[in-house]
C-alpha cells in the first residue's frame, strides 16, 4: 500500500454533511415554499395540500410563535422577502 495514498471521506463525514445541509436548507426553504404554496393555493384546492405544507413547516411556525424576539425577528427577516405580498402567515 502506498504511503501517499489519499484517504477518501468516510460515512461519518458524509453523514455530517447531510445533517448540516438539512439544518441550513430546511429553515431557508420556508419562505420560498410558502410563496409557492400561496401562489398555487386556490379556494377549491384540496385540503390535504395545506395539511401537508403545515405538517412539514409546523416546527418553524411553532419556533417563531414561541421564541424570544431575536429569534422571531430572524425568522421573519429570512421569510419576509418571499411572503410580503401573501396573506397573513401566523
Amino acid at each position: 500500500m502506498a504511503v501517499d495514498q489519499k484517504k477518501k471521506p468516510g460515512v461519518a463525514f458524509w453523514a455530517t454533511v447531510v445533517v448540516v445541509v438539512a439544518l441550513v436548507a430546511y429553515p431557508l426553504s420556508f419562505g420560498p415554499a410558502y410563496a409557492f404554496f400561496a401562489h398555487t393555493q386556490r379556494h377549491d384546492s384540496p385540503r390535504w395540500r395545506s395539511q401537508v405544507f403545515w405538517s412539514i413547516y409546523e416546527p418553524i411556525r411553532w419556533l417563531r410563535n414561541n421564541s424570544p424576539a431575536p429569534i422571531r425577528r430572524s425568522i421573519d427577516c429570512s421569510s419576509d422577502p418571499w411572503i410580503t405580498s401573501q396573506p397573513p402567515l401566523f
